[in-house]
């Protein structure tokens, strides 16, 4: 409610002269009338799309007066993919993979793409979908060094230097060690012996760990780390267990932290661990990651992306409840009351305050609509499974844009429409397609291919006849 919220008159200063915000005639609202970040065609849909939705809601028109802007960069692209009512999640998901699919015949890399959610519930079915077809992810709490493997070895490495009787930093040193080479299988070494004695099984993991380390890490001393100050701790772990990742951007990143840790000169080496887990670091240079990045709209506000794929999930309802002012309209001992809304509201004293929710509530979901529109530089996918048959998405690319539909051929749940340049979709797409099988492919292409070739015919017949 709060991208709402601001559109409302603020209230004056109490006990002050001083005139409110709202009433200072010294602002100046100065409209961004120019677009440098998308491309043309997404450019005029968002304007296209806020200007229609104008013409039907006041409130909208009002906070979208002056949001029509120019672009400087032609081209771009927009798409909407319909998915039928009874389709589930993993239709999305099956979409969302296709739409990076697509994009990669293309020459985008997977940097180059961002998933768009409105709650991180949806993003983490996406990750595991794709990380179940080999696409590399990454995230805001991707992004986090606790998080990559990597980092929790060397921390529990760390760890177990300071103290070899650390049961549990063992346990993930053996448990990284024991996956990374496939000869070693921790649960069979670890059933050799009756463990129940906590003495006896810490010396029966160190005994597992100095055999593992003498096989392949021979380098790795303690006794000669344990010396050095952490800078240098870390530095001798990456070079023994990591030499041939020096360019690991968590790794760096980890680097720089130690090194950020150490200049501090205020804490000794033994509460780094505290001051790790306090500061929650992050990688220092999220671009070296050729990774697609899953980010909320809350924090995408500001970003851009070359590709942008947006799956809009079922949208926000009214909210539960609310305080509402009664003083002036009941005849009732209190100022306040607390209501839930629901249909029933329509028909009682709160009709007008229920109104008012349901607008508000619509506000909310085209503002987080407008966020994601404007993030997109080259491509916009937008995926949908319309709850009425008179959706205004829909409808706006079917009666606005002319757009038609395509079905695919392939699964009857899926339709797709588009907007975009379709002279600058590039003869060597016909080449990208050849002996490709993508279930869920966006057939825009294939209908720009099938207009080409026509037109190219209807050429040769006009050549023909002269």
């Amino acid at each position: 409610r709060g991208v709402v919220a601001i559109s409302k008159p603020l209230p004056k200063q109490i006990n002050t002269s001083a005139p409110s915000v709202s009433e200072n005639q010294d602002i100046k609202k100065i409209p961004l009338t120019t677009n440098y970040r998308s491309k043309k065609y997404i450019v005029d849909f968002n304007n296209l799309y806020f200007d229609h939705l104008k013409e039907e809601e006041g409130l909208i028109g009002k906070i979208y007066k002056n949001a029509k802007q120019d672009s400087k960069n032609d081209g771009g692209c927009v798409s909407l993919t319909t998915i039928e009512k009874d389709a589930d999640n993993q239709t999305y998901n099956k979409v969302v993979l296709s739409k990076i699919k697509y994009v990669q015949s293309l020459g985008y890399q997977y940097k180059d793409i961002a998933i768009i959610v409105r709650k991180k519930k949806y993003g983490q079915e996406i990750i595991q979908h794709l990380i179940q077809n080999d696409i590399p992810t990454t995230s805001a709490e991707a992004l986090l060094l606790s998080k990559n493997e990597n980092i929790q070895f060397v921390l529990a490495l760390l760890q177990y230097i300071e103290n070899e009787n650390n049961m549990l930093s063992l346990l993930k040193i053996l448990t990284f060690l024991t996956q990374r080479h496939e000869k070693l299988d921790l649960q069979t070494l670890l059933s050799v012996k009756d463990l129940r004695n906590n003495k006896l099984q810490n010396a029966y993991l160190q005994q597992i760990l100095k055999q593992i380390l003498s096989q392949y890490y021979e380098d790795f001393k303690i006794e000669n780390i344990s010396r050095c100050n952490l800078y240098e701790q870390i530095e001798m772990i990456l070079r023994i267990f990591f030499k041939e990742e020096s360019q690991n951007p968590y790794l760096l990143s980890l680097l720089n932290f130690v090194l950020e840790f150490n200049n501090q000169n205020q804490y000794p080496q033994s509460y780094f661990f505290k001051y790790f887990d306090q500061k929650k670091p992050t990688i220092s240079n999220p671009e070296n990651i050729n990774a697609v990045t899953i980010i909320t709209t809350h924090k995408s506000k500001g970003l851009e992306f070359p590709i942008v794929i947006y799956p809009i999930y079922k949208e926000t309802k009214l909210s539960k409840n609310d305080w509402v002012d009664v003083s002036q309209e009941m005849n009732l001992s209190i100022e306040s009351a607390y209501i839930k809304y629901k249909k029933e509201l329509n028909n009682s004293f709160f009709a007008e305050n229920y109104a008012q929710e349901q607008i508000l509530s619509e506000m909310d979901n085209k503002n987080v609509d407008y966020v994601v529109f404007t993030r997109a530089r080259d491509w916009l996918f937008l995926i949908k499974k319309p709850e009425k048959e008179d959706d205004k998405l829909v409808n706006f690319f079917k009666n606005r844009l002319n757009s038609e539909s395509v079905s695919d051929k392939d699964n009857e749940q899926i339709n797709c429409y588009f907007y975009g340049n379709q002279n600058q979709a590039g003869e060597e797409r016909e080449e990208i397609f050849k002996g490709r099988d993508d279930k869920f492919v966006c057939l825009m292409d294939l209908a720009l291919m099938a207009m080409r070739k026509l037109k190219k015919e209807m050429n040769l017949r006009k050549i023909g006849k002269s």
